[in-house]
């Protein structure tokens, strides 16, 4: 699901898009754009799934965001502000927000609407299944059985098959595969991590399984 952000502050932008994905969505760097190009984005790309506007420092330039967005999708817009004026809120929700969100709170809000929109079936529920293989001790066979298992999984759905653990790494080296990225890289930069990222650090194996080695 993708999250579209706008606003004039590049540090709430900024705050907004790890809130993002922290929480499973789809936020790049081009979904981020100030409150001046909302209405060129959504005519370019009407993708997103809702739209997330901050308040802040301009109110009033921020609600005629709102008004002008909400007359181009009709996926919800969700204003946010840091602080606790009432006419702040009076002025997002008359423009067309459909809830107005405490700065602190976005993650949590984002979740919470996330959720309803799959819900309602106004967006697509595009989340995965997570099996875990692990053991007490290297060499019990772990690297074994996990790509088995996700390999006997690929032909039905899209599988990515990822190895963390503090020993030896194995996984790369059973199947051949040289990195361009390992995943160490990808954890050190946890907080900006977005779907096209894990696809330049997956390798892809011939018969169908994306793989995050080390």
């Amino acid at each position: 699901m993708r999250v579209l952000l706008a606003g004039d502050r590049s540090q709430d932008r900024e705050q907004g898009r790890r809130a993002a994905l922290r929480a499973g969505l789809e936020c790049a760097a081009s979904d981020c754009v100030p409150l001046a190009d909302l209405r060129l984005r959504l005519s370019r790309e009407p993708d997103a799934h809702l739209v997330v506007v901050f308040l802040d420092p301009d109110p009033a330039t921020a609600a005629r965001a709102i008004k002008a967005a909400a007359g181009q999708t009709r996926q919800p817009i969700y204003a946010v502000t840091g602080g606790t004026e009432s006419a702040a809120r009076d002025q997002a929700a008359a423009a067309g927000a459909t809830a107005v969100w405490p700065l602190e709170r976005v993650r949590e809000e984002l979740l919470s609407s996330t959720e309803e929109l799959r819900r309602s079936g106004q967006a697509p529920d595009g989340r995965g299944r997570m099996i875990s293989v692990v053991a007490a001790h290297t060499g019990a066979g772990v690297t074994t059985i996990s790509s088995g298992l996700a390999f006997a999984l690929a032909g039905q759905k899209p599988v990515v098959l990822a190895e963390l653990g503090p020993g030896i790494p194995e996984l790369a080296l059973s199947l051949d595969l040289t990195p361009r990225h390992s995943l160490a890289e990808l954890l050190q930069e946890r907080e900006r991590v977005d779907v096209s990222m894990l696809r330049e650090a997956s390798a892809r194996h011939p018969l169908g399984v994306d793989v995050l080695a080390y």
